[in-house]
């Protein structure tokens, strides 16, 4: 089982900061879900928690919970079969440009977590439960965000979504725990909190799909894949159609810094970049690729080259496309409320 957590830091926030979106995905196995959920009790010692609150003082004594952090973050660094981290650092403007950059991070984090190399991967994303006078819809929209991708063929169709209060699993303690520390290396440069749980981290950029530092055995293996795309980027490679987006500027720690530059270096593979298509709901996104896809076949036949893998890519593409066709027509009527806007650094 995944559980799931976020944290962010949202455009115009009032430090004046570059923004990004980060998920983590926790993953225990299910002979140890018990034993995990008892021990954290143990150490939290209440049936609550949250740890900006833990931080902050709001729990308790700052001097006993600060230290409790850390313990946490220590066993689960033993007991986690592995930890995935996406981060998006190309967030647009208002609610729908923090909604894409969610959606885009539960895609890579969905598609590399159920295809793990385990005999028995994943196939239970439990999301933490979105309140739905915050958030009208966020639930719907993160389980359609796998809908669509199951139905494209990229996640498997076993892969269930679950959306609970942390009240009720206290499970997404550790999703939350990860994902706060995280936080706070990108944010604040701090590496002290999620120094713990590195050892057992994969942190993928959401745009590219690719690992920025560390692997786990059991995770698929970031390569290249296939990279004819559209287009060509710096040095004449091709590079994968995206759809333009207004990128909020702004200071930004070494951290933040170092993965972007990393993510920048990367050529994001085809599948990916369909992927977060279908994850997106984009088919204007799909279409281009299609197109500059088929450019790319003429061109290397023109050449008298055989393109490699031409086929499975084409029925992928055709693929993904009649799945976001079939979505829409079913979603024409039932339209979800837009996301409000979210002010302020969050976690």
């Amino acid at each position: 089982m995944v559980f799931v957590d976020e944290s962010l830091r949202p455009p115009g926030n009032s430090y004046g900061e570059r923004p990004f979106y980060t998920m983590s995905g926790v993953t225990i196995p299910k002979e140890s879900l018990e034993s995990v959920r008892k021990e954290l009790e143990r150490i939290v010692g209440q049936d609550y928690w949250h740890t900006t609150e833990a931080y902050n003082g709001k729990l308790g004594p700052v001097e006993e919970l600060r230290p409790r952090i850390l313990e946490l973050n220590e066993y689960l660094a033993q007991v986690v079969d592995f930890n995935i981290v996406t981060v998006q650092t190309e967030i647009g403007i208002g609610a729908e440009g923090l909604q894409r950059a969610r959606e885009e991070c539960i895609t890579t984090l969905a598609r590399v977590a159920t295809n793990s190399r385990r005999e028995d991967p994943p196939r239970l994303i439990v999301f933490e439960q979105l309140k739905e006078d915050v958030y009208p819809g966020g639930n719907k929209r993160d389980h359609d965000v796998l809908t669509r991708l199951k139905s494209a063929g990229l996640v498997h169709r076993s892969v269930t979504v679950e959306s609970i209060s942390p009240w009720d699993e206290k499970l997404l303690w550790a999703a939350d725990l990860s994902s706060w520390s995280f936080y706070h290396r990108l944010a604040r440069s701090d590496e002290t909190w999620f120094a713990p749980l590195k050892p057992v981290t994969t942190v993928l950029h959401a745009r590219t799909g690719m690992a920025l530092k560390g692997s786990n055995p059991h995770l698929p293996q970031q390569g290249p894949g296939v990279q004819p795309t559209v287009g060509t980027q710096r040095g004449g490679g091709p590079a994968v159609a995206s759809e333009s987006r207004l990128v909020h500027q702004g200071k930004e720690g070494q951290a933040l810094r170092a993965v972007r530059a990393v993510a920048d270096a990367q050529r994001p593979a085809l599948d990916h970049s369909v992927s977060l298509g279908v994850g997106t709901n984009s088919p204007k996104t799909i279409d281009a690729i299609k197109e500059r896809f088929d450019w790319y076949l003429n061109a290397q036949r023109s050449q008298r080259a055989d393109p490699a893998a031409s086929e499975p890519i084409r029925q992928l593409l055709e693929q993904a496309s009649q799945a976001l066709k079939g979505r829409q027509r079913l979603q024409t009527s039932d339209q979800p409320a837009p996301r409000p806007e979210i002010g302020g650094p969050q976690r």
